[in-house]
């Protein structure tokens, strides 16, 4: 009984998807029948663990204002001088 004898014997419990020669293995592709959901999938805030989409950061909105200021290098106050005649 020789090795290719007994990957054949191997292959054919495997299913009918596998063809085996002596030299060697294919596999026959399979098709989903059923149609397949195109909605992104959901992850896990990295910081609070709320299931969100996917996103560069990967850490939900509420997680992203708490670490991030986006008016960090804006003045909060600014001096306008102006004259009498400008107005």
């Amino acid at each position: 009984r020789g090795i290719s004898s007994l990957s054949r014997e191997i292959f054919a419990l495997a299913g009918p998807t596998v063809l085996a020669t002596d030299s060697a293995v294919y596999r026959t592709m399979e098709y989903m029948t059923e149609s397949t959901d195109r909605s992104p999938g959901h992850i896990l805030c990295c910081e609070c663990g709320v299931p969100i989409s996917p996103n560069p950061a990967n850490i939900c909105v509420a997680c992203l204002r708490s670490k991030v200021d986006i008016s960090q290098g804006i003045p909060k106050q600014v001096s306008i001088s102006f004259c009498k005649q400008c107005q």
